[in-house]
């Protein structure tokens, strides 16, 4: 789901329940505006379903889940497991839309190079689990980040969603170079999924990465860190003039007044 890959890629995997309550709030603000803007994408439903759940509202959800599967949505690991949607576990329609959503999955698989797909699940599923390991993921990452430029070679990268999955593979390296092919390879999955919001804000993220691996401005705005020895976030450095408000949106990254009150938020937070 975006909204559970946008948190992971910002780091806020890192942050207390109330800072990651407001971040999904914040996400879910973003997703409306652009699910009233054009026409919703299988992605699009789920997000909003996604974000109707974590409100309470089941009829909504299930509403939402309904047309995100008749437009092909296939995630059902996420959908399956994440807590948000537990509102909707005890409703008796949920079992039989789990069905459906498990059979989706295995036709879209077919289309796809199901290895990449596993290997973006697995760079998930780590820095979701509370108490990430560093010593223990980065390793993991050096391993996927291996095998996804070996698949690459191979000429495995053929659909949207295998750009996609390998893009945000390399978006959790260590160098400028991993970045840069984060950032090519995501920007390949949108254009040939031009619906494809995910790959949009990973574009985006992936260059602000790069560039801050140069020690160059960020332009988007997608990247919060804490400098060895301080106690602050902070987005600098940030040229804020080299991307206008509505490229911003358009990339499904928040706009400048929206990342300055995130930031704000999480310099207020108590830390965890």
């Amino acid at each position: 789901m975006m909204i559970r890959t946008a948190l992971a890629c910002l780091g806020l995997g890192l942050l207390g329940p109330l800072q990651h309550a407001w971040a999904q709030d914040e996400q879910c603000q973003q997703v409306r505006q652009r699910y009233a803007q054009g026409t919703p994408s299988a992605t699009a439903e789920n997000e909003m379903a996604f974000c109707a759940a974590r409100e309470g509202q089941v009829e909504q959800a299930f509403s939402f889940l309904e047309k995100a599967l008749a437009k092909g949505l296939h995630d059902y690991r996420q959908v399956a497991d994440d807590e948000d949607y537990l509102p909707l576990r005890p409703d008796p329609r949920w079992p039989a839309l789990l069905q459906r959503l498990a059979q989706a999955e295995q036709a879209y698989l077919k289309t796809i190079n199901a290895e990449l797909k596993a290997l973006h699940d697995a760079d998930q599923a780590d820095r979701r689990a509370p108490g990430i390991d560093w010593a223990v993921v980065g390793p993991r990452d050096d391993e996927r980040r291996a095998r996804v430029l070996a698949l690459a070679a191979q000429g495995q990268l053929k659909a949207a969603d295998d750009y996609y999955h390998a893009a945000l593979v390399m978006q959790h390296g260590r160098t400028p170079e991993d970045y840069a092919q984060a950032m090519q390879w995501a920007r390949q999955a949108w254009t040939l999924d031009p619906q494809h919001h995910g790959a949009r804000w990973l574009s985006a993220a992936a260059e602000d990465r790069h560039l801050h691996a140069q020690d160059k401005p960020q332009v988007w705005g997608t990247q919060y860190r804490k400098p060895k020895g301080q106690e602050r976030w902070t987005q600098e450095p940030f040229d804020r003039e080299a991307r206008t408000d509505a490229e911003r949106e358009a990339m499904g990254v928040p706009t400048l007044a929206r990342s300055e009150q995130r930031l704000q938020r999480m310099n207020a937070a108590p830390a965890h």
